[in-house]
């Protein structure tokens, strides 16, 4: 008497258990490119500074007058300050971005979100802007740094 399934039927559970280990795979990846992804987001972080510096070198100082003599409250130190504040919200968003599409892509292999994993979705967006508002707030009016206010409600 043969009791040998055919290969028919096995085919299903090795195609499920190919997805699974494909799945794993995939998340192997994303986990070591996010532990190894210093790099690209030190590089982000230098952007901005260098940003930063070159807008205060444009736009002067209270002591030092701007390299391309732009005075004060002039069209051309708001048009640099404008820049910059749309610089930062473009790099903020393309984070956002790339934030949310490596957590579908995590959830898509069957990845689960602990306490502690960023789950950057609108309402995690919304509020981390919120309190990122209220931080410009703070800085503004008390001479608080922003990063006291964030870093808290990020940790």
């Amino acid at each position: 008497m043969n009791t040998l399934k055919p290969v028919k039927d096995l085919e299903p559970f090795d195609s499920e258990v190919a997805e699974q280990q494909q799945k794993r795979l995939i998340l192997k990846k994303i986990i070591a490119k996010e532990s190894t992804n210093f790099n690209f987001k030190l590089g982000i972080a230098i952007i901005m500074l260098i940003a930063l510096i070159l807008s205060s070198v444009l736009r002067g100082s209270g002591k030092e007058p701007s390299v391309i003599g732009v005075t004060k409250c002039s069209g051309g130190d708001i048009a640099i300050l404008v820049l910059l504040i749309v610089l930062g919200m473009c790099m903020s968003f393309t984070g956002a971005v790339l934030v949310q599409k490596n957590n579908a892509l995590k959830k898509k292999v069957g990845y689960v979100f602990t306490d502690g994993d960023l789950d950057m979705n609108a309402k995690t967006c919304i509020k981390i802007a919120i309190v990122a508002l209220l931080g410009g707030f703070f800085n503004a009016g008390f001479g608080i740094s922003s990063t006291f206010i964030l870093n808290p409600y990020l940790i």
